[in-house]
């Protein structure tokens, strides 16, 4: 039996069943997807098949509706990238094709070192596999909620962290359901790996910080005084020593509260991890609940507030 091309998509009661990629008059359940190779790419392609891919994400953010998705070849993605706004395109995701588990793939500095590499406006993106260099003026990645940006609901896994002094990630604002998973954070001088700059509104909530892994930071989790609420920092790893830097900061919360930290492993004593003195590695919120963290030396359940 041959095959039927259908190029026309296939609907059943007006409901599109399979898309030909672009979007009916319903729209599509998926939406579109794009390719970027910065390599072998035109930005005046279509980028909708990989042998007709764009050559920039700014250009594809301009394509970009809601639901859509971005498949990222390997390469250089250096540059100040901006998301659509919320009422353009919320649910997208962009996805790096990576060669191994953490680098090899697409990775991303800033043009504009005065701008972050990538700002996140609107609601429910997920950012995969892609490589952030940060520098010593701005965020590496800024994710907003406030006047008429929207980045609640951001996932971002699989992704590395490395360099700068002033930020991985910043949340700008309160977003909340945020998901940090199997990500990398390595080689920041100074700052904070992951922190909320935006002291005018309340703090990120209702977050989830799972998998991830802190190295060779100056600070690896400091929110104080804008610390995160009813979030869940579990299964994460955060090393004390390091070969370039030693931490200074590894987990401090104080700002937010109602946090669950549990089933993480810090590279402390117990002694260390109980301190209440203002050299203290952990600071947590009066509110924060710890259970089944793994030390140094053994298990610690309960929190020390300083």
């Amino acid at each position: 039996m041959t095959l039927t091309n259908f190029p026309n998509g296939v609907s059943s009661f007006g409901i599109p069943q399979i898309s030909n990629g672009e979007r009916s008059g319903g729209g599509s359940v998926f939406g579109k997807t794009y390719f970027v190779d910065p390599t072998n790419g035109v930005d005046g392609n279509k980028g909708t098949s990989p042998d007709k891919a764009l050559a920039t994400l700014t250009r594809a953010f301009v394509l970009m509706k809601d639901n859509d998705t971005v498949i990222c070849a390997p390469g250089d993605y250096t540059g100040n990238h901006v998301t659509p706004l919320n009422s353009v395109a919320p649910f997208c995701s962009v996805i790096g094709m990576q060669a191994t588990a953490l680098g090899l793939g697409p990775f991303a500095a800033a043009t504009d070192t005065a701008s972050p590499i990538l700002s996140i406006r609107a609601r429910g993106w997920r950012v995969s596999g892609f490589e952030f260099d940060g520098n010593a003026v701005t965020e590496s990645v800024l994710a907003t909620t406030s006047g008429t940006s929207n980045a609640n609901f951001l996932q971002m896994d699989h992704c590395l962290f490395t360099g700068g002094s002033v930020a991985g990630i910043d949340y700008f604002g309160a977003p909340t359901f945020s998901a940090l998973y199997h990500n990398g954070f390595t080689q920041m001088t100074g700052g904070s790996r992951i922190l909320c700059s935006d002291a005018s509104t309340d703090t990120p909530r209702s977050g989830h910080i799972y998998g991830n892994r802190f190295w060779e930071n100056i600070n690896h989790i400091a929110m104080n005084p804008r610390g995160f609420k009813d979030t869940v920092i579990e299964k994460n790893t955060f090393m004390l020593d390091g070969v370039s830097r030693d931490a200074l900061v590894m987990l401090d919360t104080r700002g937010g509260g109602g946090n669950q930290i549990i089933d993480n492993y810090f590279d402390i004593t117990q002694a260390q991890f109980t301190d209440d003195a203002a050299t203290a590695f952990i600071r947590t919120a009066a509110t924060d609940y710890g259970a089944g963290n793994h030390l140094a030396d053994g298990e610690q359940n309960a929190l020390i507030s300083v």
